[in-house]
């Protein structure tokens, strides 16, 4: 029977609404404070794996000029040394790396901040031409530092779609035959079970669910979960976030049957439309 909470849902509704800026609903949908005021959601990154020379993964350690005013809306040409942690593309290897900036809507900076501004970049997937000689970043973000990019680059350099699918009528039918309970609400992810880190937000595979709505079952309060088996793919499937500020909202299919109650869903919880859900309980 389908149970909805109106006293949480009048809180959890309006943290939604706040979530609702992120470009991709396989990542974690979280508050404005991490929204990235530099991109460009027209921006194709299989566009910009065709056109990269070089694509890595690392951290700025030094960055200069420094940008003192992080308030200004082009931010002037700078070269950084980046110490990098994995090669995804071009003639690389981890280590110390010397790359240039152009004239930009970011700026990069050895200081990491995940509470300053967006337009400041110091770790993440940077996205490189070579023809100059000096390494140069290039595109409108040219360091993808949110949680989404790791997946998405690693798709389309295994020359998959950049966004995995939605689940289809059977997978959600399976699903919910197999869950004991059902819940739409929101996933605060388990600091003490980090899966991976990003330059803006840790990932984990244990969170605790506040219900907004009860779609099957019945549960009265928040529920602590496991994410289930998850198959192996290039990017991964969805993770939970880290933060009291970040949270996922979307739809769980949860087995209640272990020690741990485990959410099965390979799709994200996020692309998963509940009143879909609903027709076919």
């Amino acid at each position: 029977m389908r149970r909805v909470l109106p006293v949480v849902c009048a809180v959890v509704l309006v943290a939604t609404a706040c979530s609702t800026t992120q470009k991709e609903p396989t990542v974690p949908q979280t508050t404005d404070s991490h929204s990235d005021q530099a991109t460009n959601k027209a921006e194709s990154i299989a566009d910009l794996v065709a056109e990269a020379d070089l694509i890595v993964r690392g951290t700025v350690t030094k960055a200069a000029p420094a940008i003192d005013d992080n308030d200004a809306s082009t931010f002037e040409a700078q070269s950084a040394t980046i110490a990098v942690d994995k090669v995804l593309k071009g003639d690389a290897r981890p280590g110390n790396l010397e790359i240039s900036k152009p004239d930009s809507a970011y700026y990069l900076t050895s200081e990491a901040d995940p509470d300053g501004p967006a337009r400041g970049r110091f770790a993440g997937t940077f996205v490189l031409k070579t023809e100059s000689g000096t390494p140069t970043l290039f595109g409108y973000v040219g360091v993808h530092d949110d949680a989404y990019a790791p997946q998405a680059f690693a798709r389309v350099l295994a020359h998959l779609p950049e966004r995995r699918p939605a689940a289809t009528t059977k997978q959600l039918s399976a699903w919910a035959k197999d869950a004991d309970l059902i819940v739409y609400g929101s996933a605060f992810g388990d600091a003490d079970h980090v899966t991976d880190r990003t330059p803006r937000l840790n990932l984990s595979d244990h969170a605790s669910i506040e219900p907004i709505e009860v779609l099957k079952g019945d549960l009265g309060s928040n529920i602590d979960v496991a994410q289930g088996p998850q198959p192996s793919e290039p990017g991964g499937t969805w993770s939970f976030p880290i933060g009291k500020d970040d949270f996922l909202v979307g739809v769980y299919f949860i087995d209640t049957s272990g020690a741990t109650p485990t959410v099965i869903n390979t799709a994200t919880p996020v692309g998963v439309n509940r009143r879909r859900v609903e027709k076919l309980l």
